[in-house]
């Protein structure tokens, strides 16, 4: 559909996100999609709304991996598309922005995990990583915003250690600590 109706699909996104009231209208789409993105930012600059439409990446959505505390909502809109070929049953992704933010620290939602309910990140220090405490703000499903707990150039895990317990599958809370795995050979 993005890649046969773009200037539709565009002006579709544009329309509900002034509908509801978002300060920008993200289209998602997957990044095996190459092709399509590529369409997609050709026509929304040639259409003059680059400013207000942009294109966001979408993670695996099915992935728990990726955002354990991923929610997704089904969404109907009812809109006046009489000069877009848009018909009922087709689908779409949108993103509706509800703050942006200028200057930020910032790490993929796989790097936040939680150590006995708080949010946490795992921070190099020496040879060692260390589980600390960070204060988390909003996220997009990919990335997310690090309030408190880190500073700009700490070296985060991008996979943190997860420790399986002896009972019934049951995770138990990772080691306060945990060292990098020895790569020599």
């Amino acid at each position: 559909l993005m890649e046969y109706y773009p200037d539709d699909v565009i002006r579709g996104f544009e329309m509900a996100g002034h509908l509801v009231g978002a300060d920008q209208a993200i289209i998602g789409i997957k990044g095996k999609h190459k092709d399509v993105i590529e369409i997609l930012e050709e026509r929304i600059n040639a259409l003059g709304v680059s400013d207000y439409v942009k294109i966001g990446i979408l993670p695996d959505g099915q992935s728990a991996s990726l955002n354990p505390d991923l929610k997704m909502y089904k969404c109907e809109l009812e809109c006046d598309f009489s000069d877009v070929v848009i018909r009922p049953g087709m689908s779409c992704d949108i993103e509706l922005v509800k703050h942006a933010y200028d200057k930020v620290l910032y790490c993929p939602m796989q790097c936040v995990t939680r150590v006995n309910g708080v949010p946490c990140v795992y921070v190099q220090e020496g040879r060692e990583w260390i589980a600390r405490p960070v204060e988390v703000g909003l996220d997009n499903n990919r990335m997310i915003h690090l309030v408190s707990g880190v500073a700009k150039g700490d070296v985060i895990m991008m996979a943190p250690p997860v420790r399986e317990s002896k009972d019934a599958g049951q995770k138990d809370a990772p080691p306060k600590t945990a060292k990098p795995a020895d790569t020599r050979r």
